[in-house]
């Protein structure tokens, strides 16, 4: 397990398989992917890295940078429900 906040980002990258889980038993093929992990709003780059159902060899888990009444989130809003798309675009893409 890496922390780090290299790419702009505070975040986790795991470069294993979970505990319990046979790399065998999965074969080669998830050893390619890695799997992007996104926390709720508030949450933070720990809250996912204990997934143990996720049968894949990488895991990248960033905290959110926007803040939105002091919790984390990835993208800004202008209210309820609703994205700024223009900050959605351009985080979409850092991310």
């Amino acid at each position: 397990m890496i922390k780090s906040n290299d790419f702009e980002f505070n975040h986790i990258f795991i470069n294993s398989f979970p505990s319990g889980v046979s790399n065998k038993k999965y074969g080669d093929e998830n050893k390619k992917l890695t799997f992007v992990l996104l926390h709720s709003k508030g949450g933070n780059e720990e809250d996912l890295i204990l997934e143990k159902k996720l049968s894949v060899k990488h895991r990248y888990c960033p905290r959110g940078k926007v803040l939105e009444n002091g919790m984390p989130r990835f993208f800004r809003r202008l209210f309820e429900r609703v994205f700024d798309l223009e900050d959605l675009r351009i985080r979409s893409h850092k991310l």
